[in-house]
């Protein structure tokens, strides 16, 4: 997430600031399972790790800050 300046430029994030972005974006798009199944939420949540973590490398990547 760029800001535009008045004149064209853009203002880049720093690290620290991506990351709490990115954390926060990819817990709200994979959030945790609370289905009352046991079973199920924890196949769901195992699922959930792995998306939230693709979703946060991509978010960091497009914020210009790419992940190893």
């Amino acid at each position: 997430m760029t800001d535009e300046l008045n004149n064209g430029r853009t203002l880049q994030m720093t690290q620290l600031e991506a990351r709490a972005y990115c954390t926060e974006l990819a817990g709200t798009a994979w959030p945790e399972s609370k289905s009352g199944d046991p079973t199920l939420d924890e196949l769901t949540d195992s699922h959930t790790v792995t998306q939230r973590e693709k979703a946060f490398k991509q978010c960091m990547k497009d914020e210009g800050w790419p992940q190893p």
